[in-house]
């Protein structure tokens, strides 16, 4: 959908944000006291977005076109149940199975990286409440964030929950 240049959109709105951000952290400015929720979550589904219409890159794209194949075999056959659990990485697949109504690629992408975002929106909200937008942003300028969520969704995926995990402990 977006050519290769969709990381780079969400690359230097994270940086803008960030500035800004911080500009008014060292200013001492009344709006940081404000709770920034709100515009956390704004940044939440914008990066969600830029990640799940990212170019799959049929030809060019190792994971994230192996995915969509793989999710083009769950919405063009019907396998069975029985397939799906003898499988070693039966979650993924029980989930491409579950997901394979969208029938587009394009559209699981956007699903999983809605997912894969939101959960760590979740995870900043209840660490640190009135910091959400500060700890979000850190977790988007992570160096495994976009790593994560474009090519080993998988792993993006499975990171989500031992995170999630651990802010419950």
């Amino acid at each position: 959908m977006f050519s290769l240049y969709t990381l780079d959109i969400l690359y230097n709105v994270t940086f803008f944000v960030t500035l800004i951000y911080g500009w008014q952290i060292y200013s001492g400015s009344a709006a940081i006291r404000g709770n920034t929720k709100g515009i956390a979550f704004m940044f939440a589904v914008f990066a969600a977005l830029m990640l799940g219409l990212y170019d799959i890159g049929y030809g060019y794209s190792a994971d994230r076109e192996r995915y969509a194949y793989s999710f083009l075999q769950y919405v063009n056959s019907d396998i069975s149940w029985n397939e799906i659990l003898l499988n070693k990485e039966w979650a993924f697949h029980l989930y491409q199975n579950l997901t394979s109504f969208l029938g587009e690629p394009q559209y699981w992408f956007i699903l999983t990286a809605f997912i894969y975002v939101f959960n760590y929106y979740v995870v900043a909200k209840r660490i640190a409440p009135e910091s959400t937008l500060l700890l979000f942003l850190a977790i988007v300028g992570a160096f495994c964030f976009n790593s994560y969520g474009i090519n080993t969704i998988r792993a993006g995926l499975a990171l989500f929950f031992c995170c999630s995990r651990i802010d419950i402990l």
